[in-house]
């Protein structure tokens, strides 16, 4: 069992890189294990020793994120640890914290890099999240544990001891301040933070990042953390189960406080944080009160657009929305702050921020996924746990893209015939642009704004080629309409465009979802369908 080691991911093969081994000793060589999910199957597939053989060789209790789906995994701070698992109490000789600073690994070619953190302020029980910023993305480290000056000073690291350690030695990275790396230069940035509550300072905390589609704003989702360790010498008092969010670049922390209602999940710390979708999906831990000290087999899921938790996960295709609550603390009318509330600290850093609208994903399950995947407490678990969320997810996208192949068809059908009396709104002059209106009769509603990713209520859609209101709980409602025969799903979205393409004969089940009749007149589609789909006077198929 790996602990405190941080998990990379390369396309659909996962691995673990460095953590502790427990009942191994300190000459146990570093390590990246590799899950070939083709094959199902672990592998260890690279190994390395330290430079000093006298100190231990593997580092855990960092912070690891993976860089988009570039194939490169970032590691920061963490300590070399070796604890005498047969001694009573147990006890080793480790180094506080690493010397590697921060690690670039690239998953393909096995290099591994080492750059410095800004004022030689090495860290543990960080973390760290992934921005979809400048050229090439950027990191962003919060929180944990800062490097003791008088340690670094004497520079005696070599032998100090869990039991020799002072806990007011031990200082804490504050939350007013965070830290960010352009991995294109590899220059640190340091910004200040603003809010009308800050969080405590802490360690062994997760955070992962969510975006607007337009990237103008990225919300960094906290949960967890203690405000110490019995590692350290220093009891945690704390664990932390309050939801923080900062949304750059306003830099602003917004608390959103959980009642026993909510169900939230207690406090715990070298848990884990993964977005999916509109979904923060928060594995294992270790609780305050938990006599195993060990909850590993545990899922809560945070809808991130509501901020309300829940147990049982269940797929779903919505998009991510910013919550109202960061809405009305990072907007003025509608508008997004584009800078913090403090200024800028670096106007270098404000530059690359400029061009975070351009910057483009990569396609993949990173376009939904922008995951900081922690240390966890047993992290080979925690991995299969992923794994079969995975396979599930794969295989109900592969369902999704047949059924929406019958949709096309369908559709196709559909509007070849009803273009023949159709003398409407021709889409090709306008791009077939959707509006967003406001209306009074809604003002209890929550809609998405699908141009700009924000959640907005009272509003309403309205497609350009129709006069037709829409609300969007109407689509949700026809989200999954399931045909028993054809196995179709339709995915109501608002309507795209056509090209150019044959018409198409009903089937007996697609003529069963309309009546059986196969009566294409405008009432029976609207019947149908709740609403048209955008046509031309020639026959096309739906993009």
């Amino acid at each position: 069992m790996v602990v405190n080691g941080a998990m990379f991911r390369d396309g659909d093969d996962l691995y673990i890189y460095e953590g502790r081994l427990p009942g191994l000793g300190a000459e146990a060589s570093s390590s990246l294990w590799k899950y070939t999910n083709s094959t199902s199957t672990w592998g260890q597939d690279i190994t390395w020793t330290h430079a000093d053989p006298s100190l231990p060789n593997r580092v855990s209790r960092g912070a690891g994120v993976t860089m988009g789906d570039r194939g490169v995994g970032v590691y920061l701070g963490g300590a070399r640890i070796f604890i005498n698992d047969s001694a009573t109490p147990k006890t080793g000789n480790w180094i506080y914290p690493s010397e590697e600073q921060l690690t670039t690994f690239d998953l393909r070619t096995k290099n591994r890099t080492t750059t410095g953190l800004p004022d030689a302020q090495k860290r543990a029980g960080a973390a760290l999240g992934y921005l979809p910023i400048g050229s090439e993305g950027a990191i962003i480290g919060i929180g944990g544990t800062l490097e003791n000056s008088r340690i670094r000073d004497t520079g005696s690291v070599s032998d100090i001891s869990r039991e020799n350690f002072d806990s007011d030695d031990l200082n804490f990275s504050p939350m007013q301040r965070v830290w960010i790396m352009d991995l294109a230069t590899r220059k640190w940035y340091s910004q200040s933070t603003f809010g009308q509550y800050f969080p405590d300072e802490r360690m062994e905390h997760c955070i992962a990042v969510a975006s607007a589609p337009d990237n103008s704003s990225h919300n960094i989702y906290m949960f967890g953390g203690s405000s110490g360790s019995s590692f350290l010498n220093r009891k945690a008092d704390k664990y932390y189960n309050e939801l923080f969010i900062l949304s750059i670049p306003s830099f602003r922390w917004i608390r959103r406080v959980f009642e026993a209602s909510d169900n939230a999940p207690a406090g715990r710390v070298q848990h884990t944080c993964h977005v999916y979708g509109k979904n923060l999906l928060v594995l294992g831990g270790a609780t305050l009160n938990n006599t195993n000290n060990c909850t590993w087999d545990e899922l809560s899921i945070l809808d991130m657009t509501t901020l309300t938790w829940r147990t049982d996960y269940s797929f779903s295709s919505a998009p991510y929305a910013v919550p109202e609550l960061v809405m009305g603390s990072i907007s003025n009318n509608g508008v997004v702050q584009s800078d913090p509330v403090n200024g800028w600290d670096d106007h270098d850093l404000q530059a690359l921020f400029a061009t975070s609208g351009n910057y483009k994903r990569s396609s993949g399950v990173s376009m939904v996924t922008i995951a900081a995947v922690a240390g966890g407490i047993a992290g080979g678990v925690i991995l299969l746990v992923i794994i079969a969320a995975g396979v599930t997810h794969y295989r109900k996208r592969a369902r999704h893209n047949r059924d929406r192949r019958i949709l096309r068809a369908k559709t196709a059908y559909e509007s070849s015939r009803y273009a023949q009396s159709y003398t409407g709104h021709d889409p090709s002059r306008d791009g077939g642009a959707m509006e967003l209106h406001s209306s009074p009769s809604s003002a209890s509603s929550n809609t998405f704004d699908h141009g700009t990713g924000y959640a907005h209520p009272g509003k309403l859609w309205r497609s350009s080629y129709y006069s037709t209101e829409i609300e969007d709980t109407d689509i949700e409602d026809r989200e999954e309409r399931v045909d028993d025969e054809a196995g179709l799903i339709s995915n109501q979205v608002p309507p795209g465009y056509f090209e150019l393409g044959a018409p198409h004969s009903p089937t007996r089940a697609e003529r069963h979802e309309l009546g059986g009749s196969g009566d294409l007149s405008e009432s029976r589609i609207h019947e149908s369908w709740g609403r048209t789909s955008p046509i031309s006077s020639r026959h096309g198929t739906w993009r």
